[in-house]
């Protein structure tokens, strides 16, 4: 167990810690009802993480309970049963769910909000050393068809994959949000582009298109040119992370044309 995680612990009057299968986590009782402590190593991502619980605060998020600052520790409500969105087999009622926890939790972005904007993440893809020059020119044209069409500024989730959004005793509920500026459009792509671990699909992802601008309104030509990007982003921090760029980068194949 970590210092941190022990501190808090102590601190917080968590008790009956127990290890996860995740080094950060471990679930524990607080006040008589079972908890998750997760510790965010990153400060900045600790408190980003801490104030996107709080704004989101829904029925459809998962509840912060408690945290400690100076351990950057959080303790959240314990999600049961826990079945994942990708245990889920109906593709439809996949997205149905997703479309659920979508609208309850974007919020137009106030301006006095400090996140990073989807236009600082999109911005590192360009001239990317482990882009083949033809996604390189494909994104930079993605880009900028993109950014012409107006659309509002929300604060996104901004990491909504199946095994972000699990069933609780109160309904399925999403976490470990991100946090970042952006369309609502964006919020759509890495649902689009997983379950990562599967074969891709083209039929899926259209299919799954059609479930959301129904069930969103969400613009399909700006869900594809946003899960084409983000194809991108993934395969550029999964190298950076000394992870599997593959799976990443067949999508980008995929949805270049």
């Amino acid at each position: 167990m970590s210092y941190d995680i022990a501190k808090a612990s102590l601190e917080l009057q968590v008790t009956d810690l127990t290890p996860t299968p995740l080094p950060y986590l471990y679930s524990g009782i607080y006040k008589e009802k079972p908890v998750i402590l997760k510790h965010v190593v990153e400060k900045e991502a600790f408190f980003q993480e801490k104030q996107t619980l709080s704004l989101f605060a829904s029925d459809s998020c998962v509840a912060l309970v408690a945290s400690d600052d100076k351990t950057q520790v959080l303790v959240l409500e314990k999600v049961i049963p826990g079945t994942t969105l990708k245990e889920i087999n109906d593709e439809h009622k996949a997205s149905q769910i997703f479309s659920h926890i979508v609208k309850s939790l974007p919020k137009l972005a106030d301006p006095g909000l400090i996140y990073p904007t989807l236009e600082e993440w999109l911005s590192i893809i360009p001239n990317h050393s482990l882009l083949e020059k033809k996604l390189q020119d494909k994104a930079e044209a993605t880009l900028k068809k993109l950014s012409a069409i107006p659309r509002n500024a929300y604060l996104l989730h901004g990491d909504l994959h199946h095994e972000n959004i699990l069933e609780s005793h109160r309904g399925w509920v999403c976490l470990d949000p991100k946090g970042v500026i952006g369309p609502l459009e964006f919020e759509t792509a890495i649902y689009l582009l997983n379950p990562l671990d599967q074969k891709p699909s083209l039929d899926s992802f259209f299919n799954k298109v059609a479930d959301l601008q129904r069930d969103l309104g969400a613009d399909p030509t700006l869900m594809k040119g946003y899960a084409f990007l983000r194809s991108l982003l993934g395969a550029i921090w999964a190298a950076e992370d000394q992870k599997p760029t593959e799976p990443w980068l067949v999508w980008s194949e995929l949805l270049q044309d």
